[in-house]
């Protein structure tokens, strides 16, 4: 019991985060089923009067709303999915994705760092082994989104019991795409794929203002906004000002919002979107190498610190 409580204290930062992305997922189901099914009481209000009372009014109305229960038959599991991810609260979790990710990283580690606890671990391994483990300190916590992934395609599934059949009505919806529907377990991990690279990438944003900041508060906002800044060079002058102006490229701008690695079409090439998330890792463990590779600064650095 000790232990658990023990975890849950050291973990505390990291949990709520879980709790609040899980929480906001169940929000977005709640936002499409009162947006798409909110009628129903309503509609079953107008049946009773259309079959008791044979009111004229009640029936026409009946007549003009689909039934629910028909409607709801007709859900299925990727329409669900896609509509939760792309369409409603869910979409803010994108935005504070980073800082999510960062706050789980940073609380793993930081405390570790700023409390000098790393020189207990150095009697006992090399530094060498030691920035290892703080390279993998990224690893876990970006599994968060690849879960929630998951996790809203199982609960599609359960409410849809997992109906694959496509209503000719789902054609016209914008979250159709003929390959994405087609072919959408591939495309659910290629996604789950992304979003982990991308998940390494904003841990890794948050350890480099770990070793220099006591304060865990001020290296999260650190990691948070040095992402933002990442995203504007990487959208408009990488891709704005450079690839667009200068080379005429003029459809590659999906590929450089960052932010918006949360859904694709089936235009997208897959495997470009994989490199540029490949690319993101390297390059922050490159910059995190930098940061951490001589001991002495990082002893130096804590005690400053600690001063």
């Amino acid at each position: 019991m000790k232990k658990i409580k023990k975890y849950i204290f050291q973990n505390s930062l990291s949990i709520i985060v879980v709790l609040i992305s899980i929480f906001i997922v169940g929000i977005s189901f709640h936002q499409y089923f009162n947006d798409y099914y909110g009628y129903a009481p309503k509609y079953y209000e107008y049946q009773k009067q259309c079959k008791q009372d044979k009111n004229k009014e009640s029936c026409k109305i009946i007549k003009q709303m689909e039934n629910p229960k028909e409607k709801f038959k007709k859900l299925d599991v990727i329409t669900l999915s896609c509509e939760i991810v792309q369409n409603h609260a869910f979409v803010y979790v994108q935005l504070l994705a980073p800082l999510f990710i960062i706050i789980i990283t940073i609380n793993r580690i930081h405390e570790e760092i700023n409390c000098g606890i790393f020189r207990y671990y150095l009697t006992r391994m090399k530094y060498k082994d030691y920035i290892k483990k703080i390279f993998k300190s990224s690893l876990k916590p970006a599994m968060l989104f690849p879960c929630l992934l998951i996790l809203i395609f199982l609960i599609s599934g359960v409410i849809t019991n997992f109906n694959f059949r496509v209503d000719s009505e789902v054609l016209k919806i914008a979250v159709y795409d003929s390959w994405k529907y087609h072919n959408f377990i591939l495309y659910g991990l290629i996604l789950c794929i992304v979003q982990y690279l991308m998940g390494v990438f904003y841990g890794n944003l948050g350890l480099l203002f770990c070793k220099k900041n006591k304060n865990k508060l001020i290296a999260i906002l650190l990691g948070y906004i040095t992402f933002f800044v990442v995203d504007i060079v990487f959208y408009v002058v990488i891709y704005a000002l450079i690839i667009n102006k200068i080379f005429g490229y003029h459809t590659l701008m999906k590929y450089f919002n960052l932010l918006g690695y949360f859904s694709f079409d089936g235009k997208t090439n897959f495997a470009f979107v994989i490199i540029i998330s490949l690319l993101l890792v390297i390059s922050s463990y490159f910059i995190l190498f930098i940061f951490y590779r001589k001991k002495e600064r990082m002893i130096l650095a804590n005690e400053k610190e600690n001063d």
